[in-house]
């Protein structure tokens, strides 16, 4: 009882004092889901023991069920179940969510769901592997090896999916990774065999990621949504054998380091050919690109999350930091998000000026996406290229 006091209090601390009751139930059942996920990858025995935050996530449910004389949902896997289906059937309330949206896609937790358990500190953390990272700055610290902590990140954003043979040859690959070889090490887990159809594994053509297999072991698909919805496109995915022993990057640093790092990889490309001067993840990550522009120092974070509103509530925690020093700072989401919701950067721009925190997007913080921002840098180069001329 003492836990489930612990999140109970939790969902009323600082960072989530601004949450409705409704996103309380959403932000406990959504961290279930992923805790149970994350059990089931690792091959833990699934028993009847639901994860606690699924039971309290439960109950709340219910008593918005029952103040607005609907059925009450029965039990865990009646939740569940719910989950596959539009938020509107089953969650009463008011939601700065779009209520087509499901937590559950099949066989996978969606972004949203994924985005609503990282809303509050100590979840993020849990998921994050955040003890891990920690562990791997320290190293490069004591080191005063930012270059190590870099070429870490790069590593596990192009090697999702490894051989045994590829693990042992990193060093090759960047030797400044030497002081980090068991932390690297530890940073894979052996591929789940339940992933494997006739001795071989199959990774996502889009991401590099192992794909999981239907019921049948007919088809494959990814965990990450979008990868599933450009599947059709991507191309042709990598097979390798099972007798090579593979191994897969573990959970937390998929979702917290890969998936927002290929976006970032994909900026840092972008600018490279420009001709400008990209620093990664300056400080040991403090931000994520570094640039420098005729007359000014641009700092800035790539964010990915499904949903503008929790993404504007989750920045207020800390900003942008102030060092390494910059003239302004961009907060850029992907042209993938472009795509998928148009409006995301009015959203997000709007939601972080009308809360009271430590965000405003306007003069020296701004927000774009990333077609945006790069056209805004080619524009910065072309009024440098024209001053320098005059002078």
């Amino acid at each position: 009882m003492a836990q489930a006091a612990s999140l109970l209090s939790h969902s009323h601390n600082d960072d989530s004092s601004a949450l409705s009751e409704e996103m309380i139930v959403l932000h406990l059942i959504a961290t279930g889901i992923i805790r149970r996920e994350t059990r089931i990858e690792l091959g833990q025995e699934i028993d009847g023991n639901y994860e606690l935050p699924l039971q309290l996530g439960l109950d709340r449910l219910n008593v918005l069920r029952y103040q607005q004389t609907l059925p009450l949902v029965k039990s865990v896997p009646d939740l569940l179940a719910h989950c596959q289906k539009p938020l509107r059937e089953w969650l009463p309330g008011k939601l700065m969510i779009d209520l087509a949206e499901q937590l559950l896609a099949g066989a996978f937790s969606t972004q949203l769901c994924q985005d609503l358990a990282c809303m509050t500190n100590d979840v993020e953390a849990d998921l994050s592997e955040s003890h891990f990272i920690e562990r791997v700055f320290s190293t490069c610290q004591a080191a005063s090896s930012p270059q190590a902590y870099a070429d870490f990140r790069r590593f596990l954003i192009e090697k999702p999916v490894m051989t045994a043979f590829e693990l042992l040859q990193c060093a090759n690959t960047y030797p400044s990774l030497d002081i980090l070889r068991d932390l690297l090490m530890e940073a894979y887990t052996n591929a789940p065999f339940d992933y494997m159809v006739d001795g071989k594994f199959h990774c996502c053509p889009t991401c590099g990621n192992l794909q999981q297999p239907n019921y049948e072991r007919t088809r494959f698909a990814c965990e990450s949504e979008r990868c599933r919805r450009q599947s059709v496109k991507a191309g042709q995915s990598r097979i390798v054998n099972a007798h090579d022993q593979i191994y897969w990057l573990r959970r937390g640093l998929r979702r917290f380091v890969v998936y927002p790092g290929r976006a970032e990889l994909r900026l840092e490309k972008r600018l490279l050919d420009l001709g400008i001067k990209v620093e990664m993840w300056p400080e040991f990550d403090s931000y994520d690109l570094r640039i420098q522009l005729p007359g000014k120092t641009i700092a800035v974070d790539v964010k990915d999350w499904a949903n503008p509103f929790l993404l504007a509530n989750k920045v207020q925690e800390k900003g942008v930091p102030a060092l390494p020093v910059w003239d302004e700072a961009y907060y850029v989401f992907p042209n993938e998000r472009k795509h998928e919701q148009p409006d995301y950067v009015r959203a997000f721009t709007n939601t972080c000026n009308n809360l009271n925190g430590k965000v405003k997007i306007g003069k020296k913080v701004k927000a774009a996406f990333e077609n945006d921002f790069v056209r805004m840098v080619q524009s910065a180069l072309r009024e440098g290229k024209i001053i320098a001329n005059e002078r």
